[in-house]
């Protein structure tokens, strides 16, 4: 559970994201991971605190599926 509430640990995964991402051709252009700012940045870095950059957006409930690339399908 201690790793599960780490901070550390989700910008550690952020960061893993990122380049996993940026590799895959299909989603490179279309996700965006914000940026985490540790060490590196001159940002403290711990357990219980993680910075990130800001990233103007919309809640995904408020996306018109209409307007996107996504082929819903109906499963189970």
């Amino acid at each position: 559970m201690r790793l599960e509430t780490s901070f550390k640990n989700e910008a550690n995964n952020a960061r893993r994201c990122a380049e996993l991402l940026a590799q895959t051709p299909e989603l490179r252009d279309d996700v965006y991971v914000p940026r985490v700012y540790g060490a590196a940045e001159g940002c403290e870095e711990s357990d219980r605190i993680m910075v990130m950059e800001w990233i103007d957006g919309c809640r995904w409930a408020r996306v018109s599926l209409q307007n996107t690339c996504f082929t819903l399908t109906v499963t189970g």
